[in-house]
């Protein structure tokens, strides 16, 4: 159902400037996420430098149109995955076209008009935490770091965190870190 709020599909085959780019294959999945008629292609199984192609714009700010307002709070989250699995957890979620895709004044009011907290929540990594500290240091938006588990390999984004240890402890903990947050935001 969350894919299909968010008009994720998988797709049997992609093709860019018209010539065959990949086809969907049980060891090759193809995911296509869609915004403003531009598309993102997401390669899971595929090296770094081939997993993602996209014809995104700057303006194309995935999860934007299935924001909920009647919360009152919005992650500013990496990936297009990520932002699904926010709502999953039961949070609003929107991410940039791309992860060097920097926010712009006229965004960053909005969101501040319409949400009472905007907290960002990247990977966790250093192109992560750096981001988050520019978003703090240029707009004032409060970040929550994903903490170390101690599992074998660390979790970087809450996909990673529900895959190592569940969706139960997932929650809860994500609860957690968000309410502190919140309190150090009214204070």
């Amino acid at each position: 159902d969350l894919l299909d709020f968010y008009d994720v599909r998988a797709v049997k085959e992609v093709w860019i400037n018209d010539k065959f780019y990949s086809e969907y294959t049980a060891k090759n999945i193809v995911i296509r996420y869609l915004v403003n008629n531009k598309y993102k292609i997401y390669k899971p199984f595929e090296k770094k430098q081939y997993k993602w192609r996209t014809t995104f714009d700057s303006k194309c700010i995935f999860g934007f149109k299935q924001l909920d307002y009647s919360l009152d709070t919005i992650i500013i989250s990496k990936s297009s995955k990520d932002v699904v699995v926010w709502r999953l957890l039961g949070y609003n979620a929107i991410t940039l076209p791309t992860e060097a895709s920097r926010l712009w004044k006229e965004l960053v009011e909005w969101l501040n008009s319409k949400f009472k907290y905007v907290i960002s929540v990247l990977d966790n990594d250093i192109a992560g935490i750096r981001s988050m500290e520019s978003y703090k240091t240029d707009w004032g938006i409060h970040y929550v770091i994903l903490p170390d588990l101690g599992v074998e390999n660390q979790c970087k984004d809450l996909a990673e965190i529900i895959f190592s240890v569940g969706y139960s402890y997932t929650q809860s903990l994500i609860n957690v870190l968000i309410k502190n947050k919140k309190l150090t935001i009214k204070n």
